[in-house]
């Protein structure tokens, strides 16, 4: 049987390791917003803790090791061209290969920088998670608690802000976020609430 514990200890000191003071605050915010919220949806809080551990684990490697891991990875063409989401696709390739999390849980990461059709509730958590934590510029604690009683309206609010920004940059919307959007927007959030 496997020790959640031991194992997002481990994890703890390589990315604390890897990345800067101010990405480990983040991700120790991250941590923390993300076993409340799979508290709150009875998923297993310590798996999603290991999976928030490792959701930014590459963001800060250099542009030529993340190349390198992606060519493992095999990206889109939207995702190449978009090195601000290169760290989603390469950080769920290392938890799965350094830290043999499972696919189901290793997900999550996959898919917290654009979302995807059809996203798992713990998909949700995560990618909500590293939207609200309290250490992000522009916390609001209401949004925690849009979270903690809809998952799905906190994804939906949060998705359509981060849509709108990409489109006044100017910037193509990511596929996997017009996919996200379109199946926020047709399916039944009941299926997600607290």
């Amino acid at each position: 049987m496997m020790n959640w514990e031991n194992r997002c200890n481990q994890a703890l000191a390589v990315v604390k390791r890897s990345v800067s003071p101010a990405r480990y605050l983040h991700i120790e915010g991250v941590v923390q917003t993300a076993m409340i919220l799979a508290t709150r949806y009875s998923l297993d809080p310590m798996a999603i803790r290991m999976a928030a551990i490792l959701h930014d684990r590459t963001k800060e490697l250099p542009k030529p090791q993340q190349l390198k891991l992606l060519e493992e990875v095999k990206p889109d063409l939207m995702t190449l061209k978009s090195p601000a989401l290169w760290h989603a696709k390469t950080a769920h390739y290392l938890a799965i290969h350094e830290f043999q999390l499972s696919e189901e849980w290793a997900e999550p990461i996959r898919w917290h920088t654009t979302g995807r059709e059809n996203m798992s509730l713990s998909d949700m958590v995560l990618y909500v998670a590293d939207q609200i934590e309290p250490g992000r510029e522009f916390y609001d604690p209401k949004d925690m608690e849009l979270a903690q009683n809809n998952i799905y309206a906190a994804m939906k609010k949060i998705l359509q802000a981060k849509l709108m920004f990409t489109m006044q940059k100017g910037q193509p919307l990511h596929q996997d976020s017009l996919a996200c959007w379109n199946w926020l927007c047709t399916s039944s959030p009941r299926v997600y609430e607290a």
